[in-house]
């Protein structure tokens, strides 16, 4: 399996928000400019013992997995231990001082979940990281079944970061694949992973799925038919650069996999009464 990393530096003057109702605390300000990631990419390929005869192939089929993946390791200043820790849990089920024996545990655990055992083969991929053997045979674009993973910045302010990591797996001759999206909403201030019980009260958790319910039946022109009986599965929601909270549903979650990831909006000011401490102070409330 082969590897690199590249370190990304940047450097930034200001970032700032507006929420729907902004706090001027100055815990929102940078502590510095600074912001480095480092970018982990991988793959593997195994071919799936014994399964030539179970899919009237000439050889046993193909499994690959795929990885590229930021990690932080300074975000203005403020402590990221916790996200960084979050983030390999979320896309690798563990977490260690290595992401890239992370990546090949995952990647082996999701060829083995196909149900045969596998063995590692060389492989080649056209995603960025080549293979280091000299004659690969298998490239990775057509094998028969597939993981990859994708974990990057979805926004930045200078109170709250929101990292997205994406999980896309095709489980051979299955009519598609599906990708699972999940989002960390991190608090730099207090350098704390927000999940949603967090942000909301038990109360406020019990009203939501009702609420959301409603408001995606009046965004049905936009998000088409929608069955709405709970809060997302993983907890999935997100605060948008324009304040805005999302409740986000996977595909099949809710309604027909062509209709995609389901948001659901609302701004801060119509879910006020349902916020914690912590939520009103996001929110300025």
């Amino acid at each position: 399996m082969f590897f690199n990393k590249i370190a990304l530096f940047v450097s930034i003057c200001c970032l700032s928000i507006c929420f729907a109702c902004s706090s001027t605390d100055d815990s929102s300000e940078p502590l510095n400019d600074s912001i480095v990631f480092i970018a982990y990419n991988g793959k593997a390929s195994f071919s799936l013992s014994g399964s030539a005869q179970d899919f009237d192939t000439d050889k046993d089929i193909v499994f690959t997995g795929e990885s590229s993946i930021m990690l932080p390791t300074e975000v203005f200043g403020h402590e990221v231990k916790p996200l960084h820790d979050m983030i390999m849990r979320i896309a690798y089920d563990t977490v260690t001082e290595d992401p890239t024996i992370a990546m090949h545990r995952c990647f082996e655990n999701d060829a083995m979940a196909v149900g045969y055992t596998v063995q590692r083969i060389d492989s080649v991929s056209h995603r960025g990281a080549p293979s280091l053997e000299t004659q690969p045979t298998v490239d990775s674009e057509f094998a028969d079944g597939q993981t990859i993973i994708v974990g990057n910045v979805y926004s930045l302010t200078t109170k709250l970061l929101t990292y997205r990591i994406s999980h896309y797996i095709y489980m051979p001759r299955s009519a598609h694949g599906i990708t699972t999206n999940e989002y960390i909403t991190y608090f730099l201030p207090e350098a704390r992973v927000l999940k949603i019980n967090d942000v909301f009260t038990p109360a406020g958790l019990k009203v939501l799925p009702d609420l959301i319910a409603k408001r995606a039946a009046k965004m049905r022109a936009q998000l088409g038919p929608t069955s709405i009986e709970a809060l997302p599965a993983l907890g999935s929601y997100i605060i948008d650069l324009d304040g805005s909270i999302h409740f986000i549903y996977q595909p099949y979650e809710v309604a027909s996999f062509a209709q995609g990831e389901i948001h659901v909006p609302f701004y801060p000011y119509e879910l006020q009464e349902f916020f914690t401490p912590t939520g009103k102070a996001i929110f300025g409330f």
